[in-house]
């Protein structure tokens, strides 16, 4: 089989996302743990060889293992992936010339399909980070022999510059040397951290609202300060303006520009800010297919906003004009409404 050529601008673009980009800092809100140990290796650059992440099926396992990929490839790395560089999206799409996610499940995993893998990383790399990753989901689904293929792999691999990544929920299913053989990293189950009853002030909210409450407090003690937070009314309702636009047939800068953002106000920028919070968790929703409301944006639409939004948010924290970021955000976010049509 030949090797995969780099892939177009077109072929990004168009590619279908395996999950929602998952950044450092949702890692840092959903498994600080995991968090400190996978940025302490980056930081000391001791990444190791292979890897083993164990969790239950509401562990993110595979965007967890996507960001250490990322990480080892980004192109603005601090330390983990930015998740917004053209090299981080390609990453995440399964386009990345030097890399090889091998995802079978529910279907077993077979001897041959392992073989392919290290027959596909075995020539030298061509990206310029000049470093390869190979992903291996479920792997409790792998046939005898293509576990101890995989064994072979990771006890002799081809090159220093490459790093595997395997994922299970199932440890005791996995050979027992493939484990020794591994940095094990145990993941905690997701869980939704806070309840709308819990908070008398806000429980009776509608679900646009609750829906922005929970983007921008994953936890209680985040939720009490969010509560403090004199400007975060104003946040939601930017964010309610911008789901109406997405109903509008005119021009959305122009719109935008009228009806949307008011940077006249003192705490503009921290507005700003938290709004584009709360449409990076819907962008996600969209990506990954699950519409939390009835808005006709597409998966790949979703997606392209998502890294505009992130990208955005990473220039105001680098105190880009605010005036500019915001008109940049409305003029691209228009581009990709028209894109296509859904």
């Amino acid at each position: 089989m030949a090797r995969k050529k780099k892939a177009t601008q077109q072929e990004v673009e168009t590619a279908s996302l395996l999950v929602p980009l998952f950044t450092s800092s949702d890692l840092l809100t959903h498994q600080p743990v995991v968090h400190q140990i996978v940025e302490n290796s980056f930081n000391a650059q001791r990444v190791n060889h292979a890897y083993l992440l164990t969790g239950s099926d509401n562990t993110q396992l595979l965007q967890i293992a996507l960001l250490i990929s990322q990480s080892l490839v980004c192109e603005k790395p601090s330390p983990l992936a930015c998740g917004v560089c053209d090299t981080c999206v390609r990453v995440s799409k399964n386009l990345y010339t030097d890399g090889v996610i091998l995802n079978s499940y529910p279907a077993s995993i077979k001897k041959d399909e392992i073989l392919q893998m290290q027959s596909d990383l075995a020539n030298t790399a061509l990206e310029m980070a000049a470093k390869k990753f190979a992903i291996v989901h479920h792997i409790e689904h792998s046939s005898l022999e293509a576990s101890n293929a995989l064994l072979k792999f990771i006890e002799e691999p081809q090159s220093s510059s490459l790093t595997i990544v395997l994922t299970t929920t199932d440890e005791n299913s996995v050979l027992p040397t493939i484990r020794s053989r591994t940095q094990m990293i145990r993941c905690l189950p997701s869980v939704n951290l806070i309840q709308r009853e819990d908070f008398d002030n806000i429980k009776d909210v509608d679900d646009l609202s609750w829906f922005a409450y929970e983007a921008c407090a994953p936890t209680k003690l985040a939720m009490q300060r969010l509560l403090e937070k004199e400007s975060f009314p104003a946040s939601i309702e930017t964010f309610k303006k911008i789901l109406d636009l997405f109903k509008m047939s005119q021009p959305f800068m122009v719109s935008g520009q009228k009806q949307v953002f008011n940077l006249k106000d003192p705490n503009a920028r921290v507005i700003v800010m938290d709004t584009f919070t709360i449409m990076n968790r819907f962008f996600k929703e969209v990506a990954a297919q699950r519409k939390p409301f009835p808005i006709k944006i597409s998966p790949s639409q979703g997606l392209n906003g998502l890294v505009l939004t992130q990208l955005s948010q990473q220039n105001l924290t680098n105190n880009a004009n605010l005036t500019l970021c915001v008109d940049y955000w409305l003029i691209e976010m228009e581009r990709i409404l028209k894109e296509e049509s859904v």
